[in-house]
Protein backbone atom coordinates (compact mmCIF):
# COMPACT_ATOMS: atom_id res chain seq x y z
CA UNK A 1 0.00 0.00 0.00
CA UNK A 2 1.46 3.43 -1.44
CA UNK A 3 0.33 6.78 -0.31
CA UNK A 4 1.50 9.99 -2.11
CA UNK A 5 1.97 12.99 0.01
CA UNK A 6 2.67 16.60 -1.74
CA UNK A 7 5.21 18.30 0.60
CA UNK A 8 4.88 21.80 -0.62
CA UNK A 9 1.05 21.97 -0.09
CA UNK A 10 -1.87 22.03 -2.25
CA UNK A 11 -0.85 23.36 -5.53
CA UNK A 12 -3.14 23.97 -8.64
CA UNK A 13 -3.08 21.37 -11.49
CA UNK A 14 -5.34 23.76 -13.97
CA UNK A 15 -3.59 24.53 -17.15
CA UNK A 16 -1.54 27.87 -16.49
CA UNK A 17 -4.27 30.71 -18.06
CA UNK A 18 -3.50 34.49 -18.58
CA UNK A 19 -5.22 36.21 -15.46
CA UNK A 20 -6.87 39.92 -15.70
CA UNK A 21 -5.80 42.40 -13.85
CA UNK A 22 -8.91 42.10 -11.42
CA UNK A 23 -7.99 38.95 -11.29
CA UNK A 24 -3.89 39.40 -10.29
CA UNK A 25 -4.84 41.75 -7.98
CA UNK A 26 -7.23 39.92 -5.89
CA UNK A 27 -5.02 36.74 -5.54
CA UNK A 28 -2.43 39.62 -4.42
CA UNK A 29 -4.11 40.48 -1.82
CA UNK A 30 -5.25 37.10 -0.66
CA UNK A 31 -1.35 35.86 -0.86
CA UNK A 32 -0.97 39.39 1.14
CA UNK A 33 -3.47 38.06 4.08
CA UNK A 34 -2.25 34.54 4.12
CA UNK A 35 1.00 35.85 4.63
CA UNK A 36 -0.18 38.37 7.80
CA UNK A 37 -1.85 35.04 8.92
CA UNK A 38 0.96 32.76 9.03
CA UNK A 39 3.02 35.80 10.77
CA UNK A 40 0.63 36.33 13.32
CA UNK A 41 0.03 32.28 13.88
CA UNK A 42 4.39 31.89 14.17
CA UNK A 43 5.04 35.46 15.62
CA UNK A 44 7.44 35.50 12.75
CA UNK A 45 8.26 38.84 10.98
CA UNK A 46 5.98 39.71 8.47
CA UNK A 47 8.90 40.40 6.17
CA UNK A 48 10.24 36.63 6.99
CA UNK A 49 7.12 34.99 6.06
CA UNK A 50 6.46 36.79 2.64
CA UNK A 51 10.41 36.07 1.75
CA UNK A 52 9.10 31.94 2.19
CA UNK A 53 8.70 29.91 -1.09
CA UNK A 54 5.33 28.51 -1.52
CA UNK A 55 6.68 25.14 0.06
CA UNK A 56 8.66 26.73 3.44
CA UNK A 57 5.68 29.10 3.75
CA UNK A 58 3.34 25.85 3.61
CA UNK A 59 5.81 23.76 6.04
CA UNK A 60 5.46 26.47 8.92
CA UNK A 61 2.01 26.80 8.93
CA UNK A 62 1.71 23.55 9.31
CA UNK A 63 3.98 22.99 12.25
CA UNK A 64 2.64 25.64 13.55
CA UNK A 65 -0.87 24.16 13.67
CA UNK A 66 0.54 20.79 14.64
CA UNK A 67 2.09 22.94 17.70
CA UNK A 68 -0.93 24.89 18.42
CA UNK A 69 -3.56 21.65 18.50
CA UNK A 70 -1.33 19.69 20.61
CA UNK A 71 -1.34 22.74 23.36
CA UNK A 72 -5.02 23.21 22.92
CA UNK A 73 -5.71 19.36 23.29
CA UNK A 74 -3.86 18.90 26.38
CA UNK A 75 -5.23 22.58 27.80
CA UNK A 76 -8.60 20.92 27.32
CA UNK A 77 -8.22 17.77 28.64
CA UNK A 78 -6.99 19.49 31.76
CA UNK A 79 -10.13 21.57 31.63
CA UNK A 80 -12.43 18.75 31.08
CA UNK A 81 -15.00 16.51 33.01
CA UNK A 82 -14.08 13.23 31.72
CA UNK A 83 -10.76 12.97 31.28
CA UNK A 84 -7.69 14.01 34.36
CA UNK A 85 -4.08 14.58 32.99
CA UNK A 86 -1.90 12.40 35.04
CA UNK A 87 1.77 12.90 36.20
CA UNK A 88 2.46 16.15 34.43
CA UNK A 89 0.73 19.73 33.55
CA UNK A 90 -0.82 19.98 29.51
CA UNK A 91 2.97 22.07 29.05
CA UNK A 92 4.84 18.59 28.99
CA UNK A 93 1.83 16.75 27.73
CA UNK A 94 1.44 19.12 24.96
CA UNK A 95 5.06 19.08 24.30
CA UNK A 96 4.98 14.75 23.81
CA UNK A 97 2.11 15.04 21.83
CA UNK A 98 3.82 17.64 19.61
CA UNK A 99 7.01 15.22 19.29
CA UNK A 100 4.71 12.16 18.32
CA UNK A 101 2.57 14.57 16.08
CA UNK A 102 6.32 15.60 14.16
CA UNK A 103 7.32 11.87 14.00
CA UNK A 104 4.71 11.17 12.04
CA UNK A 105 4.86 14.61 9.73
CA UNK A 106 8.47 13.50 8.65
CA UNK A 107 6.57 10.84 6.90
CA UNK A 108 3.53 12.28 6.21
CA UNK A 109 2.41 15.73 5.77
CA UNK A 110 -0.49 16.92 7.89
CA UNK A 111 -2.37 19.98 6.91
CA UNK A 112 -4.66 21.52 9.56
CA UNK A 113 -8.79 21.91 8.16
CA UNK A 114 -9.29 25.14 9.72
CA UNK A 115 -13.14 25.02 8.97
CA UNK A 116 -14.79 23.41 12.21
CA UNK A 117 -17.38 22.32 10.12
CA UNK A 118 -16.04 20.11 7.78
CA UNK A 119 -17.35 17.11 9.08
CA UNK A 120 -17.45 12.80 8.93
CA UNK A 121 -20.75 11.56 8.69
CA UNK A 122 -20.52 8.53 10.79
CA UNK A 123 -23.49 6.37 8.69
CA UNK A 124 -26.14 8.54 10.45
CA UNK A 125 -24.71 7.79 14.01
CA UNK A 126 -22.83 11.05 14.49
CA UNK A 127 -20.52 13.40 12.87
CA UNK A 128 -16.81 13.95 13.62
CA UNK A 129 -15.02 16.57 12.51
CA UNK A 130 -11.92 16.43 10.25
CA UNK A 131 -8.52 17.69 11.80
CA UNK A 132 -5.93 17.36 9.82
CA UNK A 133 -5.50 16.33 5.81
CA UNK A 134 -2.66 15.12 3.49
CA UNK A 135 -2.96 16.54 0.20
CA UNK A 136 -2.02 14.03 -3.29
CA UNK A 137 -0.67 15.26 -6.27
CA UNK A 138 -4.10 16.18 -7.75
CA UNK A 139 -4.80 18.46 -4.94
CA UNK A 140 -6.84 16.15 -3.37
CA UNK A 141 -7.34 15.26 0.21
CA UNK A 142 -5.58 11.50 0.42
CA UNK A 143 -6.04 11.26 4.40
CA UNK A 144 -8.08 12.58 6.48
CA UNK A 145 -7.70 12.67 10.36
CA UNK A 146 -10.55 12.92 12.87
CA UNK A 147 -9.66 12.99 16.91
CA UNK A 148 -10.66 9.61 18.80
CA UNK A 149 -11.68 11.65 21.86
CA UNK A 150 -14.66 13.58 19.43
CA UNK A 151 -15.20 10.05 18.00
CA UNK A 152 -15.31 7.98 20.96
CA UNK A 153 -18.07 10.97 22.19
CA UNK A 154 -20.03 10.75 18.97
CA UNK A 155 -20.31 7.20 19.01
CA UNK A 156 -21.23 6.49 22.99
CA UNK A 157 -17.51 4.54 23.29
CA UNK A 158 -16.18 4.36 26.81
CA UNK A 159 -12.95 6.34 26.36
CA UNK A 160 -11.09 3.10 28.10
CA UNK A 161 -12.56 0.83 25.38
CA UNK A 162 -11.62 3.38 22.85
CA UNK A 163 -7.48 2.99 24.61
CA UNK A 164 -8.00 -0.50 24.23
CA UNK A 165 -9.06 -0.28 20.90
CA UNK A 166 -6.26 2.10 20.12
CA UNK A 167 -3.67 0.05 21.49
CA UNK A 168 -4.91 -3.27 19.14
CA UNK A 169 -5.32 -1.08 16.03
CA UNK A 170 -1.76 -0.17 16.97
CA UNK A 171 -0.59 -3.71 17.46
CA UNK A 172 -2.29 -5.34 14.55
CA UNK A 173 -0.67 -1.98 12.03
CA UNK A 174 2.88 -3.41 13.18
CA UNK A 175 1.91 -6.70 12.06
CA UNK A 176 0.78 -5.47 8.93
CA UNK A 177 3.69 -3.37 8.25
CA UNK A 178 6.21 -5.69 9.43
CA UNK A 179 4.77 -8.45 7.18
CA UNK A 180 4.52 -6.06 4.13
CA UNK A 181 8.08 -4.97 4.74
CA UNK A 182 9.40 -8.29 4.32
CA UNK A 183 8.10 -8.70 1.44
CA UNK A 184 8.82 -5.25 0.05
CA UNK A 185 12.55 -5.89 1.26
CA UNK A 186 12.20 -1.81 2.31
CA UNK A 187 11.24 -0.14 5.66
CA UNK A 188 7.94 1.70 5.19
CA UNK A 189 5.22 3.66 7.34
CA UNK A 190 2.03 3.15 5.50
CA UNK A 191 0.37 0.69 7.34
CA UNK A 192 1.12 2.53 11.25
CA UNK A 193 0.20 6.52 10.46
CA UNK A 194 -3.43 5.48 10.14
CA UNK A 195 -3.41 5.56 13.92
CA UNK A 196 -1.22 8.27 15.36
CA UNK A 197 -1.21 7.97 19.71
CA UNK A 198 -0.73 11.40 21.30
CA UNK A 199 1.33 10.01 23.82
CA UNK A 200 -1.27 11.81 26.38
CA UNK A 201 -0.96 10.24 29.97
CA UNK A 202 -4.58 10.17 31.45
CA UNK A 203 -7.49 8.40 33.83
CA UNK A 204 -11.23 8.13 33.30
CA UNK A 205 -13.54 6.99 35.87
CA UNK A 206 -14.13 3.44 34.56
CA UNK A 207 -17.36 1.81 35.99
CA UNK A 208 -15.88 -1.77 34.53
CA UNK A 209 -12.14 -1.05 36.27
CA UNK A 210 -11.03 -2.75 39.32
CA UNK A 211 -11.50 -0.26 42.82
CA UNK A 212 -7.68 1.05 43.59
CA UNK A 213 -6.59 1.89 46.95
CA UNK A 214 -8.68 4.56 47.86
CA UNK A 215 -11.68 2.87 46.31
CA UNK A 216 -12.52 4.40 43.34
CA UNK A 217 -12.33 2.52 39.54
CA UNK A 218 -10.49 3.97 37.00
CA UNK A 219 -8.46 3.31 33.88
CA UNK A 220 -6.20 4.60 31.50
CA UNK A 221 -6.68 6.51 28.51
CA UNK A 222 -4.76 8.30 25.97
CA UNK A 223 -6.10 10.68 22.71
CA UNK A 224 -4.87 9.97 19.18
CA UNK A 225 -5.55 11.01 15.32
CA UNK A 226 -7.61 8.26 13.61
CA UNK A 227 -7.47 8.46 9.82
CA UNK A 228 -11.10 7.93 8.03
CA UNK A 229 -10.18 4.25 7.02
CA UNK A 230 -10.08 3.18 10.60
CA UNK A 231 -13.12 4.28 11.23
CA UNK A 232 -15.05 1.30 10.45
CA UNK A 233 -13.13 -0.82 12.90
CA UNK A 234 -13.95 1.79 15.92
CA UNK A 235 -17.37 1.30 14.69
CA UNK A 236 -17.19 -2.10 15.94
CA UNK A 237 -16.61 -1.10 19.57
CA UNK A 238 -19.46 1.00 19.11
CA UNK A 239 -23.14 0.59 21.25
CA UNK A 240 -24.41 1.35 17.76
CA UNK A 241 -22.53 -1.17 16.34
CA UNK A 242 -25.32 -4.07 15.83
CA UNK A 243 -27.27 -1.37 14.54
CA UNK A 244 -25.11 -0.63 12.42
CA UNK A 245 -24.22 -3.68 11.08
CA UNK A 246 -28.05 -4.43 10.43
CA UNK A 247 -28.32 -1.41 8.41
CA UNK A 248 -25.32 -2.08 6.13
CA UNK A 249 -25.99 -5.48 5.78
CA UNK A 250 -27.70 -5.69 2.18
CA UNK A 251 -25.22 -3.46 1.45
CA UNK A 252 -22.33 -5.28 2.05
CA UNK A 253 -24.03 -8.41 0.11
CA UNK A 254 -23.99 -6.25 -3.27
CA UNK A 255 -20.27 -5.24 -2.03
CA UNK A 256 -19.63 -9.21 -2.07
CA UNK A 257 -21.06 -9.97 -4.99
CA UNK A 258 -19.63 -7.54 -7.14
CA UNK A 259 -16.42 -8.54 -5.39
CA UNK A 260 -16.93 -12.05 -6.18
CA UNK A 261 -19.71 -12.58 -8.76
CA UNK A 262 -20.65 -16.05 -9.96
CA UNK A 263 -18.02 -17.88 -7.36
CA UNK A 264 -20.51 -17.01 -4.19
CA UNK A 265 -23.13 -19.01 -5.71
CA UNK A 266 -20.83 -21.68 -6.29
CA UNK A 267 -19.22 -21.80 -3.31
CA UNK A 268 -20.97 -24.43 -1.21
CA UNK A 269 -21.80 -24.12 2.92
CA UNK A 270 -20.89 -26.50 5.09
CA UNK A 271 -22.54 -27.25 8.32
CA UNK A 272 -20.76 -27.91 12.05
CA UNK A 273 -20.07 -31.88 11.30
CA UNK A 274 -18.55 -31.14 7.67
CA UNK A 275 -21.11 -31.47 5.47
CA UNK A 276 -22.31 -29.06 2.47
CA UNK A 277 -25.64 -28.26 3.67
CA UNK A 278 -28.15 -28.57 0.61
CA UNK A 279 -29.91 -26.04 -1.39
CA UNK A 280 -27.44 -23.33 0.32
CA UNK A 281 -24.15 -21.53 -0.91
CA UNK A 282 -21.78 -18.61 0.02
CA UNK A 283 -24.40 -16.12 -2.02
CA UNK A 284 -27.36 -16.84 0.98
CA UNK A 285 -25.48 -15.68 3.59
CA UNK A 286 -22.32 -13.23 2.25
CA UNK A 287 -24.09 -12.20 -0.75
CA UNK A 288 -27.75 -11.48 0.86
CA UNK A 289 -28.68 -8.26 -0.77
CA UNK A 290 -32.59 -8.89 1.01
CA UNK A 291 -34.09 -7.91 -2.18
CA UNK A 292 -32.88 -4.40 -1.54
CA UNK A 293 -31.19 -2.50 -4.98
CA UNK A 294 -27.88 -1.23 -4.55
CA UNK A 295 -29.13 2.54 -4.03
CA UNK A 296 -32.04 1.15 -1.71
CA UNK A 297 -29.16 -0.42 0.79
CA UNK A 298 -26.94 2.40 0.57
CA UNK A 299 -29.63 4.53 1.74
CA UNK A 300 -30.41 1.30 4.63
CA UNK A 301 -26.81 1.96 5.37
CA UNK A 302 -26.50 5.60 6.56
CA UNK A 303 -29.65 5.86 7.76
CA UNK A 304 -28.74 5.87 11.66
CA UNK A 305 -30.58 4.36 14.63
CA UNK A 306 -32.85 1.40 13.38
CA UNK A 307 -36.04 1.93 12.01
CA UNK A 308 -39.07 -0.29 11.71
CA UNK A 309 -38.46 -1.93 7.95
CA UNK A 310 -41.59 -0.07 6.41
CA UNK A 311 -40.21 3.28 7.28
CA UNK A 312 -36.31 2.40 5.17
Amino acid sequence: MTHTTNTNGPVSSRPVQKESPMTEQHDADRLASLHRQIAELTGKPLAEIEAMGTGDMWDQLARTSLETFALGLASRHEAGQTYTLMNEGPAEQAKRGLENLNRVYAHRKLFPVLDPTVMINLWGFGGVQVHFVTFGPDDKATHRYVLMSELAEALAVHPAHADKWLHMEQEQALRAQREHDEEAGTLGWDYVLDVIDLGLDMIVDDPEAKPDRDGRRRSHASDALIEADRLLSFMTISPWNREFLDNSSALWGHAFRHAFGDKLAESPVFDSDGNAIPGKSAADFLGDTEGLTEEEAARRAIRGPGLPDDQD
